[in-house]
């Protein structure tokens, strides 16, 4: 997965207006061809009187999906410069709809592409976007002894706990940065709990991830899922 990969956290929306010609852009995350739809369906609900809804979407982990639509205008002129948007920004997982309410006067090619653009980079300049790298969840036991340590550690080093159970011994699931197990920060890692819990496998279970950070939030993408943490 590209490090520059992009996902939508937030939504955003943007307008643009020309000749009278108004056109509004609204970015959205989507996983999946059928979500994008639906919010083309309800983007044609609340502008019911607006000429045309363009559309244009990138889904998956490498952006192998793309779609895009004219709906109406010219070829060319609408879906294919707001899909140009969403690749320039390195975005996937995502749909951006542009509405256009006709102000009567024909804008030509050229103003329809430039209109179409401005709408839908102010969208996406409205929207937070994060930009997660590679990293790893595991899941660890440690004594009540050596819990204090392993804490300690984790402050220190920027590993987050996500989840703590506290039973006979200390269950707890962390997430940290690391470009797989051979990455400096996994092995550093690794030694630090291999000392604190006396054994040479430091880790219960270990999975690769994404990880991000928005304001004071932990966001992890694995696979098909993603989960939002307090920090």
């Amino acid at each position: 997965m590209e490090l520059a990969t992009g996902y939508i956290d937030a939504g955003g929306s943007g307008e643009y207006t020309e000749k009278k010609s108004r056109f509004i852009g609204e970015i959205r995350a989507v996983r999946t061809p059928d979500e994008a739809t639906a919010f083309l369906r309800e983007t044609r609900k609340l502008h019911n009187d607006a000429r045309h809804h363009c559309m244009a979407y990138i889904l998956g982990p490498n952006a192998g999906t793309k779609h895009s639509s004219d709906d109406g205008e010219p070829s060319g002129t609408a879906g294919r410069p707001i899909l140009s948007v969403l690749e320039g920004a390195k975005i996937t997982d995502a749909a951006l709809i542009v509405t256009r309410y006709f102000g009567g006067t024909l804008l030509g090619t050229g103003g329809l592409v430039r209109a179409y653009t401005a709408a839908a980079k102010a969208a996406v300049e409205d929207s937070r976007i994060l930009r997660p790298v590679p990293g790893m969840t595991a899941e660890i036991e440690i004594d009540y002894a050596g819990w204090p340590a392993a804490e300690s550690f984790f402050r220190k080093e920027g590993v987050s706990v996500i989840g703590a159970e506290y039973a006979e011994t200390v269950r707890v699931t962390i997430a940290y940065p690391a470009n797989g197990t051979d990455s400096a920060k996994h092995q550093q890692i690794a030694k630090a709990l291999s000392a604190i819990r006396k054994t040479d496998d430091p880790f219960d279970k270990i999975s690769p991830c994404l990880v991000a950070e928005a304001d004071d939030m932990l966001v992890i993408y694995e696979g098909d899922s993603i989960r939002r943490y307090s920090l």
